[in-house]
């Protein structure tokens, strides 16, 4: 039916009748890109098939050359999980967009085997200093966090493999940096990483989540009341926490670079005794950009800790920023 519809206006010539077979066309590719884009969010369809249903682009000369362009708003090459579509200077921040589209893998064995499984990479990569009596809380942690991924995106490491090798190193390594018996505060826990898992790892801690994103502090204020931990959630930013609540430390990963954690904090460091920060293989430019912008003055920074990122050939680092004796609140430049 449709081609004999094509033929029809093709017979027709002229602006009209190619205009029409354009108009045409767009409302198939929509169709193709939407049901694509339904079925392998469903698991319904292998992401080699959702390539083959990539849409073809033309521009307004030749129909016979096809070019990639980014005319129609409403449809985007990052939409639709698995394409692999020719970048263009607009193309700004697709690999993020991308990101959140792809189907992740998601762990579907039992309790038994998701318990065993974070054991059993945690001893692969040689990480030390989890209680015996955290693993079972680490393993439960998981469930809920990723039961919520349903209906929110909290964490992209939904497997065992993912959460030991991301978050669970992560958080064991910051552990270790500090003391006993602080009260620390997490800034923008999203997931509740790392905060939720210091306080399984130490709970002589008094740690407390902030998160300004609502419904994400609802879903990890679930998540602690279901894990039987005693953990204050903030539904606010940092800077607000900070009006009536001091800490020994605040710590943050994955929440932006120094400059804007510093930026958040310039009038409040006399509010609590250090930050630590989680950072990847970038952090020396991160540190510069922040020293330009006049953030670090009168700050003492320190890399406390390095170490390897599993798979990878970086490294991360744990940053200690404090202000020095006597310093002012840093003012804004």
């Amino acid at each position: 039916m449709f081609v004999g519809v094509l033929m029809m206006l093709l017979k027709g010539g002229g602006r009209q009748s190619l205009l029409a077979v354009r108009s045409m066309a767009g409302a198939m590719e929509r169709g193709v890109v939407r049901l694509a884009t339904y079925l392998d969010a469903k698991h319904r369809v292998p992401v080699f098939l959702a390539r083959e249903l990539q849409p073809v682009r033309y521009t307004m000369g030749s129909m016979n050359e096809s070019q990639p362009t980014n005319d129609d708003p409403t449809i985007k090459p990052s939409s639709v999980a698995g394409f692999d579509s020719p970048k263009t200077s607009n193309d700004i921040g697709i690999e993020a967009e991308a990101a959140e589209t792809v189907p992740r893998e998601v762990f579907r064995g039992t309790d038994e085997e998701l318990l065993h499984g974070i054991r059993q990479r945690a001893e692969e990569l040689g990480i030390a200093g989890v209680p015996n009596d955290a693993w079972q809380p680490l393993a439960r942690y998981c469930r809920l966090v990723w039961g919520w991924n349903d209906r929110m995106n909290l964490t992209r490491h939904t497997t065992p493999e993912l959460f030991v090798k991301r978050d669970l190193l992560d958080s064991v390594e910051l552990a270790k940096c500090l003391k006993p018996n602080e009260e620390v505060l997490d800034i923008g826990t999203g997931g509740g990483v790392p905060g939720v898992l210091v306080a399984i790892l130490r709970p002589d801690l008094e740690v407390t989540l902030c998160d300004n994103v609502g419904k994400k502090a609802k879903a990890v204020q679930e998540i602690v009341d279901a894990l039987g931990l005693r953990i204050p959630v903030h539904s606010l930013s940092v800077t607000k926490v900070l009006e009536d609540f001091r800490y020994d430390t605040l710590f943050a990963r994955a929440v932006g670079p120094l400059s804007r954690l510093c930026g958040w904090l310039k009038d409040d460091w006399h509010k609590f005794g250090r930050l630590l920060a989680i950072k990847g293989p970038r952090w020396p430019e991160e540190r510069g950009e922040a020293r330009h912008k006049g953030l670090l003055k009168g700050l003492d920074l320190r890399r406390l800790v390095s170490y390897p990122m599993p798979d990878t050939q970086s490294e991360s680092t744990i940053l200690q920023l404090s202000r020095m004796k006597g310093a002012q609140p840093v003012d804004e430049t």
